[in-house]
């Protein structure tokens, strides 16, 4: 297995967004303000008002942030290694494997609506889903990896269908406001 397909596959093992709503562990904050969140691993993003973040920085877990918005609606944030050259390949590895990893999970259907480049100053990609589980409730889903150099973010975002122009927007604020450290 090359390098690039066991880091797709080692992301992808760990892709599964676990509703945003069950944070594993972390404290977490309220954004009065739109605040910046900063990694040590050397990204920034701007947390929209009102925003809870829970952070892992310290863990070695794949996930490290949790950012959710009031009801059901937020994003988990991811950090993938990708070689500079294969930003495109690797993304439609993790865009397929999220789709099928959503299915798997939630006993439904999960369907790309949508690919956008998003102004993220990046090599970016944001794909859109709807997704409904085996419950029937319906879901908006975004993938969005932003990658400079060696570093890939993901972003994995869900909210209710009905609330996708709102999670829409907010989402795309988010990855549009990311910045890598220099």
């Amino acid at each position: 297995m090359t390098g690039e397909a066991a880091a797709a596959s080692g992301l992808s093992a760990a892709l599964l967004l676990v509703t945003t709503m069950t944070a594993s562990c972390g404290s977490p904050r309220e954004a009065t303000d739109a605040s910046i969140l900063t990694d040590p691993a050397g990204y920034t993003l701007t947390v929209p008002r009102g925003w809870s973040v829970t952070e892992h920085f310290d863990s070695d877990d794949a996930i490290r942030a949790d950012i959710t918005a009031t009801g059901e609606m937020g994003l988990q944030l991811r950090l993938a290694d990708v070689k500079p050259s294969s930003f495109s390949s690797t993304a439609e590895t993790l865009i397929r494997e999220y789709a099928s990893d959503m299915s798997t999970h939630w006993g439904g259907r999960c369907e790309e609506i949508e690919r956008v480049v998003p102004d993220a100053g990046y090599q970016s990609l944001t794909t859109r889903f709807h997704a409904e589980y085996a419950d029937g409730a319906q879901w908006y889903l975004q993938l969005s990896l932003i990658s400079r150099g060696t570093t890939m973010l993901v972003l994995q975002c869900g909210c209710r269908w009905e609330d996708r122009q709102e999670g829409r927007a907010a989402f795309d604020g988010i990855v549009e406001s990311v910045g890598f450290s220099e």
